[in-house]
C-alpha cells in the first residue's frame, strides 16, 4: 500500500514542473487560463554566408535556403548539407522569389539584366536535384522584391498570388499581384490596396486560406496590414507597433507572428514579437523574446522564417553579424 501511494506521489508531482516553457499541467490538470507561449530553441549554426541568401522554400518538410547554390536543412535530424541544385541563372541577381505550388517549387524575378521576368521550375526527381530549365515560366512583368503565396480556389484547384514588386528600369514601386496557375500567370493583375513603399520587406503567411500582408506604409514607423481572400477580397487590418518595419513572419496554431522588426530612427533591431489573432482580430506582444540581440548598423536584416510541422524556424544575423538558426514552438505556459 505504501508503495502504490509512493508511486501515485511521485506520478502527481511529475505533472507540476516549474518551467516558462515546459507543461505545468497535463491533460485535465491543466487550468484554464493557460496559455501557450512561443519559445525558442538554438539549431545547427547555418554552414553559409549572409550573401549566400536571397530565397527560401519548403518543400517534402525540408527548407532550402539560398540564391544560386542551395543549402537543404532536415529539422528530423537538425543538419544543413549544400543542396545539389544549382541555379545559375540566379548569377547577378537578387530580390528573387521563391515558392510552392501544388507540390513544385518555383523560382525566379529578381534584379537581373536578361531574366527579371523568368520562373524556374524545381524538379526534384533526380539524383541530383537542379532547376530544369525546360520548366521555364514567364511573369507578366520583369520585377524583384515580390511576395507570393497559395490559396484554395476550391477543393480540387489552387492558386498562387505573386506580386508586389519593383519594376525593371523605374524607381516607382508597384502593388500588381498576379494569378498563377500552375501552367501560366494570369495577365489581369489584382492590386495591394494601399500604395507600395519599401517592398522589399513586405512579408505574408496564411491561415484558413487568407493571407495576411504586411508592407511598410508611407509613415516612419507604420505598417499596412490587410487580409485577402479569394477571389478578390481585402479587409484592412490593424497593426500599431513601432518596432516591427522590416519584420519577418510567420504563423502557427492558427495565428499571426511578426517579429525581430526596426524602426526608422536609429535602424535597431529589436527581439520583440507580436501575435495577432484572426478571430478576435487583436494584437498581443508576445512574452518571449528572441533569445540573442539582433544587428544594429544596417537596413538590411536578411531575415529568412519558415514552418515545418507547425514549428517556426528563423535565420536572422546577431549583434555581431553572425549567422543564427533557431527553432520556435508553442508550449504551455
Amino acid at each position: 500500500m505504501n508503495k502504490k501511494y509512493i508511486l501515485l506521489s511521485t506520478f502527481f508531482l511529475s505533472l507540476f514542473v516549474q518551467c516558462e516553457c515546459k507543461n505545468k499541467f497535463i491533460g485535465k490538470f491543466r487550468k484554464k487560463n493557460q496559455s501557450k507561449v512561443l519559445c525558442w530553441t538554438k539549431k545547427a549554426d547555418p554552414p553559409f554566408q549572409v550573401k549566400d541568401i536571397d530565397v527560401c522554400f519548403v518543400l517534402n518538410d525540408r527548407a532550402y535556403v539560398g540564391g544560386e547554390n542551395f543549402w537543404e536543412y532536415d529539422p528530423k535530424r537538425n543538419v544543413w548539407h549544400k543542396a545539389g541544385l544549382k541555379f545559375l541563372q540566379h548569377k547577378g541577381r537578387s530580390g528573387a522569389v521563391a515558392f510552392v505550388h501544388n507540390g513544385k517549387a518555383y523560382m525566379g524575378t529578381g534584379k537581373n539584366i536578361s531574366r527579371e521576368g523568368d520562373i524556374y521550375e524545381f524538379n526534384p526527381t533526380q539524383h541530383s536535384w537542379y532547376w530544369s530549365c525546360q520548366g521555364l515560366k514567364r511573369y507578366p512583368t520583369n520585377t524583384a522584391y515580390c511576395i507570393a503565396f497559395t490559396l484554395k480556389k476550391n477543393e480540387s484547384e489552387i492558386i498562387t498570388y505573386v506580386g508586389m514588386g519593383e519594376h525593371k528600369n523605374s524607381n516607382g514601386k508597384y502593388k500588381e499581384i498576379y494569378k498563377f496557375d500552375g501552367e501560366k500567370f494570369d495577365e489581369t493583375p489584382i492590386y495591394f490596396p494601399e500604395q507600395v513603399h519599401f517592398l522589399e520587406f513586405s512579408c505574408v503567411s496564411t491561415i484558413d486560406n487568407t493571407a495576411y500582408i504586411i508592407n511598410k506604409s508611407t509613415s516612419d514607423y507604420g505598417q499596412d496590414f490587410y487580409a485577402f481572400s479569394n477571389p478578390n477580397k481585402w479587409e484592412k487590418l490593424y497593426f500599431k507597433a513601432e518596432d516591427a518595419a522590416y519584420s519577418t513572419m510567420f504563423a502557427l496554431n492558427g495565428k499571426v507572428y511578426v517579429g525581430l522588426g526596426s524602426n526608422t530612427v536609429n535602424h535597431a533591431y529589436y527581439n520583440a514579437w507580436h501575435m495577432y489573432d484572426p478571430k478576435t482580430k487583436v494584437w498581443n506582444k508576445c512574452k518571449n523574446k528572441f533569445p540573442e540581440k539582433r544587428k544594429v548598423d544596417k537596413m538590411f536584416t536578411h531575415t529568412k522564417s519558415f514552418t515545418i510541422n507547425n514549428k517556426a524556424y528563423v535565420l536572422c544575423e546577431n549583434e555581431k553579424g553572425k549567422l543564427i538558426f533557431y527553432e520556435g514552438s508553442l508550449k504551455w505556459k
